[in-house]
């Protein structure tokens, strides 16, 4: 596994050829529509690849990036602090067992919830594997009551957040709907402290693509060396 701090040069000059692409060539619908074919057809090849993955493999990156993680945790943060996962979902790596040894020691965890379509994530704290229920795209989250769910960014210390692929400059591809952009330009835009934000993926999974003008690059990569 790979711990990797985001390169900030990288960051601004993809930011910045994005900015100088859409200027100069007006960047149409068409134009667009061809990005976001591409994306997809990229999303499809790298989910088939790591849904391909044996139950032996899968439970090597999920075991190998917890023990990890906690390593890097206990040097980035105190024991008892908040940190926000998410429930694995379609081949994604599986990062229950870290949420059940932080919780272990003190610490908190939460999970997003897709409250509303097309709104920023909204995040509920984590009780345990009993405690899960069905939410929106089939995904699990936490049984809560209405006055649990959070919107502030504030109390969390470390946000993770799944990786369909990333690229260079440390932007993540996700499944499209911009949930969790959405969220961080929410925070960002109400000059909330941002939380250290990190991408979890397969090492294989970088691959080529320009950022849309309102993604959010990751503060940090953490990198599994799946075969």
């Amino acid at each position: 596994m790979a711990i990797v701090p985001i390169n900030v040069d990288e960051v601004s000059r993809q930011r910045q050829a994005h900015s100088i692409s859409t200027h100069n060539n007006g960047e149409n619908k068409a134009t667009a529509a061809q990005s976001s074919e591409l994306k997809a057809q990229q999303r499809r090849e790298l989910i088939a690849r790591r849904t391909a993955l044996t139950p032996q493999q899968r439970q090597m990156r999920s075991e190998q990036l917890t023990r990890e993680l906690m390593a890097w945790l206990t040097d980035c943060v105190e024991q008892t602090a908040t940190i926000a996962l998410y429930w694995a979902f379609k081949g994604e790596i599986d990062l229950q067992p870290l949420m059940d040894r932080w919780r272990a020691q003190g610490g908190r965890v939460l999970l997003p919830i897709v409250h509303e379509k097309n709104a920023p994530l909204l995040f509920a704290p984590y009780r345990g594997l009993t405690s899960m229920q069905k939410g929106a795209y089939g995904i699990l989250e936490p049984m809560y009551e209405e006055g649990e769910l959070s919107a502030a960014s504030e109390a969390i210390s470390v946000l993770f957040a799944p990786c369909v692929g990333f690229n260079a400059a440390g932007y993540r591809l996700g499944y499209g709907g911009g949930y969790y952009d959405r969220t961080l330009g929410n925070w960002r835009a109400q000059g909330a402290k941002l939380p250290i934000t990190v991408g979890v993926a397969d090492a294989w999974a970088q691959i080529d693509f320009a950022p849309n003008e309102f993604d959010e690059p990751l503060d940090v990569l953490c990198l599994a060396d799946t075969v």
